[in-house]
């Protein structure tokens, strides 16, 4: 029982968000916190958008692992910008990294990359660029906001479960 329901709580998981241009992957797994934004790369046969995820044979794609409280960052940005407005954003932003944007660098062993949160005309961009001519962008809808704040709050969540699970596995195992 134990060893099933540990199982359960170390499973991946992973949702998809979707626009006309891009799409965002948010995934929580025992090794991390992974965002992967995506370009349209074309349209199905049933005239739906394609897109360049990672292990496909187009690769428009990026992907950036996050701590919990660059998720939560992030999560409590899109909150205050649509709850608050664009000049309680910039303020939050300002309190958090000293810009009118959040923005985090990350070195890779491919290189650097920036994650930033930005307003342009009015909305909000959730960015990952590689270099100045690579940047892959995710309009954060009104639409979508609520969804995915509350999947960031979760993936933070579960990711919690499952390293306390992973961290206790033995221990549990052992009493059944």
């Amino acid at each position: 029982m134990i060893k099933e329901l540990i199982k359960v709580y170390l499973i991946p998981t992973s949702r998809e968000f979707y626009n006309q241009k891009s799409a965002l992957r948010v995934s929580a797994s025992k090794n991390g916190i992974f965002l992967e934004i995506a370009n349209a790369t074309g349209k199905s046969e049933a005239g739906a958008n394609t897109f360049g995820w990672r292990g496909k044979e187009t690769e428009d794609s990026e992907i950036v692992k996050l701590s919990e409280s660059e998720v939560l960052n992030i999560e409590g940005l899109i909150n205050t910008f649509y709850e608050k407005g664009e000049d309680s954003f910039k303020k939050e932003a300002k309190r958090i990294c000293g810009k009118d944007y959040l923005e985090f660098y990350h070195k890779t062993e491919t290189g650097d990359k920036i994650i930033s949160l930005r307003i342009y005309q009015g909305k909000l961009f959730l960015n990952i660029s590689v270099s100045k001519d690579r940047r892959l962008s995710f309009v954060i809808f009104p639409s979508e906001q609520r969804l995915i704040r509350e999947y960031l709050k979760y993936v933070v969540n579960r990711r919690f479960q499952m390293a306390d699970m992973s961290k206790h596995s033995d221990y549990l195992s052992s009493k059944e």
